[in-house]
């Protein structure tokens, strides 16, 4: 086995942090709103709209990062992680 260089590593480790902050950015927005919700119906209704465009516009980054971090995870030498990184 031969030894892991500090690139083969940062190539497994950035989108690993890469994932996690975009998975906690989108929890933490969402929720946030989620819990500004108040007795007013206008209110309400501008929070769910602020919810679905922060979904909209954060969900597909968010997959996009797992599915990169997979990609990279599952084969660190292949030929679409220099697209990736």
């Amino acid at each position: 086995m031969e030894p892991t260089t500090t690139i083969e590593v940062l190539t497994l480790v950035w989108p690993t942090l890469c994932t996690t902050a975009h998975v906690f950015i989108t929890t933490s927005i969402i929720s946030g709103l989620l819990r500004t919700r108040s007795s007013g119906e206008a209110a309400n209704s501008l929070v769910s709209h602020l919810v679905a465009v922060s979904l909209e516009s954060q969900l597909p980054a968010t997959i996009f990062a797992v599915a990169a971090m997979t990609a990279i995870a599952s084969s660190p030498k292949g030929s679409i992680v220099p697209f990736i990184v």
